[in-house]
């Protein structure tokens, strides 16, 4: 009775016959093939694979100039095919790098499209303090309004001025020029009342000692 071999042992017995080799020699001869031809195969499918784009990075910064602070409000995030921009003592800066902070839903998002010098200063997130006005402010505000100034500069490219503003005219200092002039009025100020209080009293004590020598003669 004729036994039927499978496919396997009928290519170990052709390839034993052709070769002459022995069984355990042709086993090992049949993996080595399978391994090449497995690996030659891989090789050519990782090839034929198609490559991902790559990740498109965050744009480059536009120099956008000298703007209104209405062309500013543009740039506010609610735009994703505009940059986020923000104003701090009249210069510009774009923050889009920074969009988890600044743009829509995320914790300054109040300070985007606008001049919010005053709300740096304060700290404040309240949307009536994004605004560039500093009347009033403490010299800790104007500190931290520097230190907020320092820390933009550093993060982020600075892209235009605000139209009016000291920095749009060259004026860097202006806000600190401005609060250094008031404080010396008033200090020019309580020297005059603190003289006039001097003389003042000068003369009262003049006219008590008249009349304390008037009061002797008689």
């Amino acid at each position: 009775m004729s036994t039927t071999l499978s496919p396997l042992q009928s290519l170990l017995a052709y390839v034993q016959e052709a070769t002459g080799l022995a069984p355990s020699t042709t086993v090992s001869l049949l993996v080595l093939i399978a391994s090449i031809i497995y690996a030659v195969f891989s090789y050519v499918q990782h090839r034929a694979a198609p490559v991902p784009p790559p990740v498109p990075g965050p744009p480059e910064p536009i120099k956008i100039g000298e703007i209104t602070l209405e062309d500013l409000s543009q740039y506010s995030g609610s735009d994703p095919e505009k940059p986020i921009l923000l104003a701090i003592r009249g210069k510009i800066y774009d923050v889009t790098r920074g969009k988890h902070f600044y743009g829509p839903g995320g914790p300054y998002e109040v300070f985007a499209g606008k001049e919010a010098s005053r709300a740096f200063a304060k700290m404040s997130t309240d949307p009536k303090d994004a605004v560039a006005d500093l009347t009033g402010l403490t010299y800790s505000e104007m500190e931290t309004l520097r230190d907020w100034e320092s820390s933009l500069q550093f993060k982020y490219d600075v892209v235009g001025t605000v139209q009016g503003s000291e920095a749009s005219v060259g004026g860097a200092g202006g806000a600190d020029g401005a609060g250094g002039a008031e404080e010396g009025r008033e200090g020019k100020e309580d020297v005059a009342t603190g003289a006039a209080g001097v003389e003042g009293e000068g003369a009262q004590a003049g006219e008590e000692g008249a009349g304390v020598v008037k009061g002797s003669e008689s």
